[in-house]
């Protein structure tokens, strides 16, 4: 299985709000590469190598930055924090189709990761 994300960019940080909801956040920046194609009923998973987050911290957000071949094409993607150090992003059409291999090549997606300070 080919499926590769390049991570440009990681943070963590004590995050500085007033409510006190997380103790630490992570921001994350990448983009797709090496996508095998992912079957109309099926998922595509992309695991992400995220220094410090452990099972238990929340995916607070995630976007994917791109257009679908045609724009009538619809996707739907997910994350969860899968193991230590260890973030699974995963995408799946939302049309009925399939998503070709290497659609999502060059796809940029942004992500906050926050571990709950309740």
């Amino acid at each position: 299985m080919a499926n590769t994300i390049t991570v440009t960019k990681t943070t963590a940080d004590q995050w500085k709000n007033p409510q006190g909801w997380f103790e630490t956040v992570w921001t994350v920046s990448g983009s797709f590469a090496d996508q095998d194609s992912v079957a109309a009923t099926a998922i595509g998973e992309f695991d992400i190598t995220v220094p410090g987050v452990a099972v238990g911290d929340m995916i607070v957000g995630m976007t994917i930055g791109g257009i679908l071949d045609d724009a009538t094409d619809q996707a739907l993607s997910s994350a969860y924090v899968a193991a230590a150090n260890t973030v699974t992003v995963q995408v799946m059409a939302d049309d009925g189709t399939s998503i070709a291999a290497d659609t999502l090549n060059g796809y940029t997606f942004k992500m906050l990761i926050g571990r709950p300070a309740w």
